[in-house]
Parts: C-alpha cells; structure tokens; sequence
C-alpha cells in the first residue's frame, strides 16, 4: 500500500512538472524561422518599416535595402529576430537590445556584431539604397564664409535621395561638391565628411558675387545656392576653456580662448549672455598670441550654460558655449547639433554658439556636460545618458536617448558619449527651453538658448 501511495504521488508530481514545462517553454523551445534574410545560428530576420526591398548576401554578410522615393525619415527602425541565445555586440535602441535606429543619409554602411551564448561572432554590413531625387539644404546656414585657415566648411542636410555611401557593396560613386563661380567658370570639388561640405583653396572665389554651390552623386545633382557670395574672415574663436567638455569655468577665473587671427593692435571685450540673464555680463580680453586670448570671468554671473560671445573691437567674431558654475562638476547641456557626425569633438565648430532650429520628426544629437566617458575599449550600447527635456510654458515634452560615442577624443584613448535624440512629430512648434533629466530624476542647467522647433 505505502508502495502504491508513493508511486501515485511520484506521479503527479511528474504531472505537474511536465505541465509547467508546457505553459513555459524555454528559450530552446522558440519556434525558428527561415527567411531570405536568414543567417543560421545568429539572425532569422530583420523587418525594416518603410522599406520597399531588402535581400542578404549570406558570402559577403552583405543586407541591401532599397527605400521608396517617398520614405522621408533620415534614419531607419532596424529589428531584428535572433536565434536564441545570440544578441547584438553593438550599439542599439535605449528601447531594445533587439533594435537598431540608424541614420542612414551619406553615411557609411552599418557594421554590426551579432554573438552567440557560445561565444561565436559574425559582423554584418546594412547597405541603403534610396530611389528618390537628390534633395537638401544647408543647416543654420548664413552667409557663406571661408574660415581664416582658407577652408569652408557648409553643414549639409540631405533629405531625398542618398542612401549610405556606397549605397550597394562595390559601388564607386562619390557625393561631390561643386564650388562654382559662373562668371568665370572655375570650379572647386570638395568633399561631404560628418554632414559638412567641405572645401580648400578657395581664396580666389572671395567677393564674386555669382557663385553656386551644388553637390553630385552620380547622375543626381542638387543645386544648394546660386547667384551667392563669399566673404573671408580674418578672425574665429573655437573655444574656451582647457577642459571644455570635463570641468565648468568658476566665477574669477581665468578663461583661455583659443582662435586664430589675434592681432596686439586690437581691442577685445567678453559679452557672457543666455536666454535666461536680462542683460549680458561684460568684460575685457587680453592678447596672449595670433591664436590666444584670455580673459577673466567677472563677479556676478550666476551658474549657467552661456553663450561668451568675443568682440574685436566692438565688432562680433563669434559666441562659444561655456559652462559657468563655482561647481566645477555643474550640469548641463553641452552641445546641441543636427547632422550625423562620426567624431564631433573633433570638430572645431562644436562649441561654437549659434541658435538652433529642429524640425518635427527628425533626429538631433546633444552633448550632455559634464561629458560621459569610457577609457579603452570603444562604446557600451548599454551606457545610460540622461533623457531631454523640452520645456515650453506648461508643455513639457522628454525624449529618451540612442547611445552614440566618439572614440576619437584626445589621442583616441577616451571614448566621448552622446545621445541621438527624435523629435516626436507631434510636438507643438514653438520656442523651447532644454534640459538633460538623469535616471536619479536630477535635472542640469538649461541649455544657453531656447531651440526653435518648426
């Protein structure tokens, strides 16, 4: 009888256990499928909404994807299925280790890493193809100007019409600039790096009054201006400070600026002003050197995110972005941008101060400061940045951030991060002040300029 008893009891208990196996199936117990887009052991598909095609090349580990002309996003939604037990070793979505949102325009091919739990790896290339016009404007753009060094550098956005650069594996086609003085017919070709057309030699196109700039990819042109003019600046300011990115500037202190074309018979004054001070704090500069001023940040000002605009005598140069805080550690928004960019600390022009305009439903990226690092290593998909916070009177939007990072910081030993931000096409347009918001619900310094959003 205790025989039976135990048997029975045995029994059930199998019962219930293979029951419970049933109503929670394992990883192992996923349903695999096989798609055209299928690499065994690491990616069963990827679904792109919007696209009109995408094909694998499984010799070469090569996706092409081909978008309508009408897709008008400036970054693709990439999901993924994995089989189980394997996952992304690169960036993806604050969303999902599953997704990857990429902006794609006049960008190069994504390069992605997929791993196994059995530690094996296959690195991946995502090709973009877009079948529309070729169109775009410049960002922020005023007058076409050539820095003092000879060089013009024009932020680019490219709305229609480019994919990734190449577009299809093999392919030759470069994105070219055209520098053009009609009068005469001489051309200049430059070159699309991080958003920005850039071109060198440029002196003789200096005050024509009839020049076009256009850019080329293959058979598709874009004409961006025409019937403009260039002018020459003798003088620029890049930044201030030694450690721009890592420290505020006290109350007191000392302020190197650097720049180039300085001149001993010059006078030059500090105007430090945000969207938030009523009238700007001024003082004077000294000059250190062609390529060096200094100055002394005076007593008053209270903690901000500043615009420290430099006069030559009592004409504008430029405003750079400047942190000001007796805490050295303050935070704020460091640098707000639109345009995809590789390595932005490496562009002269990041902290430099000019006003920002975003467009409903596009991408932008910020800086957050103090600046979020790594040694060694490269970027961690899984770092967190703050949210951002839009704020205009009782509206109140914020935006999660897409980690991005720039390995080229200093001699590429530290690893710089920023977010990838999408302005929710629902957003009211209107003037907006911005904030960072951190996991433990502190919020920074705002930054020095309301952004417009149209």
């Amino acid at each position: 009888m205790k025989n039976s008893l135990l048997f029975a009891l045995a029994f059930v208990l199998a019962f219930i256990g293979c029951k419970k196996k049933d109503e929670n199936p394992s990883p192992q117990d996923e349903e695999i499928i096989v798609t055209a887009l299928t690499d065994k052991n690491f990616i069963q598909n990827i679904e792109i909404p919007g696209a009109e095609k995408i094909t694998f090349d499984s010799a070469s580990n090569e996706y092409q994807v081909t978008l309508p002309a009408g897709f008008t996003s400036d970054r693709l939604r990439i999901n993924f299925k994995f089989y189980p037990g394997a996952f992304l070793t690169t960036e993806h979505s604050a969303e999902s280790p599953k997704v990857v949102d990429f902006t794609f325009r006049s960008r190069p091919p994504l390069y992605f890493i997929v791993s196994t739990a059995a530690q094996k790896q296959e690195a991946y290339r995502i090709y973009v193809k877009h079948n529309g016009p070729l169109k775009g404007t410049f960002i922020n753009q005023g007058d076409l100007q050539i820095e003092p060094d000879g060089i013009m550098s024009l932020p680019v956005e490219i709305t229609s019409g480019m994919g990734t650069i190449p577009a299809i594996p093999d392919e030759m086609l470069e994105l070219t600039g055209i520098l053009k003085n009609e009068k005469t017919g001489e051309e200049n070709r430059g070159s699309l790096y991080n958003g920005a057309l850039y071109f060198g030699n440029t002196a003789s196109f200096v005050n024509s009054d009839d020049i076009s700039v256009s850019l080329k990819y293959g058979d598709k042109i874009l004409t961006l201006a025409e019937k403009t003019r260039i002018t020459q600046k003798k003088v620029a300011v890049y930044q201030m400070g030694n450690y721009p990115l890592f420290r505020a500037t006290g109350v007191g202190e000392e302020v190197i600026i650097s720049g180039i074309g300085f001149s001993s018979k010059n006078r030059y004054t500090l105007k430090i002003e945000n969207a938030f001070t009523d009238k700007p704090y001024e003082t004077n500069a000294k000059f250190e050197e062609t390529g060096r001023l200094s100055g002394i940040i005076p007593a008053g000002v209270v903690s901000g995110n500043y615009s420290v605009s430099v006069y030559e005598n009592d004409v504008l140069v430029n405003g750079v972005i400047l942190t000001i805080s007796k805490n050295e550690n303050e935070k704020s928004v460091g640098q707000i941008w639109t345009g995809a960019n590789d390595y932005p600390t490496a562009d002269r022009s990041l902290f430099v101060a000019k006003k920002i305009s975003l467009s409903r439903g596009k991408p932008f990226f910020v800086n957050p400061f103090p600046a979020i690092t790594r040694m060694y290593g490269g970027g961690d998909p899984n770092k967190v940045l703050p949210d951002l916070q839009l704020k205009n009177g009782a509206q109140i939007v914020t935006i999660k951030a897409a980690v991005k990072h720039d390995p080229s910081y200093g001699d590429g030993s530290i690893t710089v991060y920023y977010g990838e931000y999408l302005l929710p096409a629902s957003i009211a347009p209107g003037f907006y002040e911005v904030r960072h918001v951190y996991a433990d619900k502190s919020v920074s310094l705002p930054f020095w300029s309301k952004i417009e959003i149209k």
